[in-house]
């Protein structure tokens, strides 16, 4: 999974690579941000908080599902930049910032 930005441009635009680094796939895109945080979970992508580059730091965490290969955005209570994901007790969690976030898909 890859997420591309520069300095002047933030996109939402994410790829799938094999492990050989040969572009698999375009998926649909996400929401424009960098300084986020990143997971594969129950098979799911995960994009949680970041940055869009104009002053705004996201409070939301995307899931992108294969299935039905689209997005879905879920609300959380703070806006990490840079968080990490941990699995525990089967509950993914994102840490960042001020608030430890628990979302159960």
């Amino acid at each position: 999974m890859a997420f591309y930005f520069r300095r002047e441009t933030v996109s939402g635009r994410a790829e799938k690579y094999d492990i050989d680094g040969n572009l698999v796939e375009t998926l649909p895109n996400c929401r424009a941000r960098y300084s986020l945080g990143c997971a594969v979970y129950n098979g799911d992508v995960w994009a949680a908080g970041g940055f869009d580059g104009t002053g705004t730091y996201w409070t939301t965490t995307e899931v992108y599902t294969k299935s039905t290969n689209s997005w879905k955005a879920y609300q959380m209570n703070d806006n990490p930049s840079y968080p990490q994901h941990h699995v525990f007790n089967n509950q993914l969690m994102v840490f960042g910032s001020r608030n430890p976030n628990v979302l159960e898909y």
